[in-house]
């Protein structure tokens, strides 16, 4: 599991640090979400829907939307270097 701690500076290289430090966390690689690209303050992320990411209606369940929107606005929100 990647940490905080990485070899990759947040400040020097804020864009590769949230794509390979928050992009990469446990939950969001265990959902196979992929960060399709990245820039300032901007992230477009995709997955492939899996029969066990959808509701009773065969439609996908929302929490597997908010839960790839919210890693999106992670990764563009750690995306400018702040501490």
């Amino acid at each position: 599991m990647k940490d905080h701690n990485s070899l990759i500076d947040r400040k020097s290289e804020p864009v590769r640090y949230a794509v390979e430090i928050v992009g990469g966390d446990p939950y969001s690689r265990f959902l196979g979400h992929v960060v399709e690209d990245a820039a300032d303050s901007y992230a477009k992320v995709s997955l492939k829907l899996k029969p066990e990411y959808c509701n009773a209606a065969a439609r996908s369940h929302g929490g597997i939307i908010f839960s790839l929107a919210d890693q999106a606005f992670a990764i563009a929100g750690n995306s400018r270097g702040y501490t």
